[in-house]
């Protein structure tokens, strides 16, 4: 077995690196077992990360729906959907199945939960981190001349995509990948509801249609409330939804609960702060707003990492980070072109719609490159500068 192999782990979590012992102890005797708890180990991961993406504010997600939603927000790429999908089909496999799992299916589900590990540390705690070298594992009472026969026997399995799990798992990906491309893109435009201290982002077009074609079971009264006071679309409402129900008649809070539930459900919506995450979120405060706004930028996604404006006239993007100091990052390409540039970059899976950049063995990261401004005047030129800049198609 490989001494402190996935030792790194502890320094994000001490209960998966103490469930990575406890599955290279069984995976020779017990592989099925190991297996399980394999899943078990790549649930724990995906409920970080997706923690880390805000995707557990509103609703608990099943582990499959977490796997699929982050692929969708671009917070894994193809590769890393493709290792968190195959270790939840075989644990689940290894679950429901008399049969005794595979040996080669834990040796490989091995290999890519340290893969999964080396990427979370990568990502989200130290971007400069260096992974240890990968040693296959071997059984605890092998003899140090049958290492080498093991090894030998046991690397293809590791390093290959051998079963038919990968190719049903890339029909799958073909699926998921044609279902978001022909979802909204992160440029299309947004309005924003708000209510209880949560902030919803709705696509304008689905804004723009009228209440009725909307899916929003359970609301029919609520709707023909909100006609008759001549509010017809998403577009129609009050920013502010909680003191909508004093202007409609037979309509209290737990009416408007129920709606702003089925606004949750809609595709394409998706919440961007609630109460729970407001002391790390980007503190967007009127006079900050309205720089932004003058120059010609438009909100186009909120974090608790960074909030995002796109020029409405040459689309660049710009994101703006929870610093004390007002920090703003912009594409590395534009700020090549046009400014001075920092001497280190800023990386960041916020940064959602910068190019990614991976020195040696280090995780592709999204990066760009920041700017600090102490007073408003000196924010709007730099943003201004920006708007001005040819668009380039």
């Amino acid at each position: 077995m490989v001494a402190l192999l996935f030792e790194f782990v502890k320094d994000f979590s001490i209960k998966l690196a103490d469930l990575a012992v406890r599955i290279e102890g069984k995976m020779f005797e017990e592989p099925q077992a190991a297996l399980m708890q394999a899943r078990l180990y790549n649930e724990e991961i995906v409920k970080l990360i997706s923690e880390e993406e805000e995707m557990e504010t509103v609703y608990a997600l099943k582990h499959g729906e977490r796997i699929h939603k982050l692929f969708r927000a671009n917070a894994i790429d193809e590769e890393m959907y493709m290792k968190f999908e195959w270790i939840r089909k075989k644990g689940n496999k290894a679950v429901h199945e008399v049969t005794d799992a595979n040996m080669t299916d834990m040796l490989q589900a091995h290999r890519l939960l340290f893969d999964i590990s080396v990427w979370y540390m990568q990502v989200y705690v130290s971007h400069t981190f260096e992974a240890p070298v990968y040693k296959v594992p071997v059984p605890l009472r092998s003899t140090a001349a049958s290492v080498e026969d093991i090894e030998r026997f046991i690397q293809p399995y590791v390093d290959q995509k051998l079963d038919s799990m990968w190719a049903e798992i890339h029909r799958q990906l073909d699926d998921l990948k044609s279902g978001k491309e022909a979802s909204p893109s992160p440029s299309t435009a947004v309005i924003q509801l708000r209510y209880k201290n949560n902030t919803l982002t709705i696509p304008d077009e689905t804004a723009g249609k009228p209440l009725k074609e909307l899916p929003l079971p359970g609301c029919k009264y609520l709707l023909s409330e909100l006609a008759r006071v001549g509010m017809n679309s998403l577009k129609q409402l009050p920013g502010s939804l909680d003191q909508l129900h004093m202007e409609l008649r037979g309509i209290g809070t737990h009416s408007m609960d129920k709606f702003w539930e089925q606004l949750l459900l809609m595709k394409g919506t998706e919440i961007v702060s609630d109460m729970k995450t407001a002391a790390n979120t980007v503190q967007l405060n009127d006079e900050i707003y309205n720089v932004f706004t003058s120059a010609g930028f438009v909100l186009s996604n909120k974090t608790k990492k960074a909030a995002e404006f796109e020029h409405k006239e040459n689309e660049e993007i710009v994101y703006l980070l929870p610093n004390k100091q007002t920090t703003v990052v912009i594409h590395p390409d534009t700020a090549a072109a046009h400014f001075e540039i920092p001497e280190k970059p800023n990386y960041s899976t916020a940064l959602r719609r910068f190019p990614k950049e991976s020195e040696d063995r280090k995780t592709p990261i999204s990066y760009g490159f920041s700017y600090k401004f102490d007073h408003s005047s000196d924010l709007r030129d730099f943003l201004m500068k920006v708007g001005s800049l040819t668009k380039i198609n």
